[in-house]
C-alpha cells in the first residue's frame, strides 16, 4: 500500500489560510445563498493560484 504525504496548509501558507477562514466567516454570516457562497470560495481560490 502506498502512503501519500499530505500538505499542512496552515504551515505552508498561514496568511492564505487565515484569509480563507476570514472569507468563510464573513460569507456564512451574510445573506448570500449557499450556492453563491460556494461560487465566491471557488473564485477566490482561482485568483490566489495566479
Amino acid at each position: 500500500m502506498m502512503t501519500i504525504k499530505r500538505i499542512d496548509y496552515y504551515k505552508a501558507a498561514p496568511d492564505t489560510m487565515k484569509a480563507m477562514m476570514d472569507l468563510d466567516k464573513s460569507t456564512k454570516t451574510s445573506i448570500l445563498s449557499a450556492s453563491l457562497q460556494e461560487l465566491i470560495r471557488i473564485r477566490a481560490s482561482q485568483v490566489r493560484m495566479r
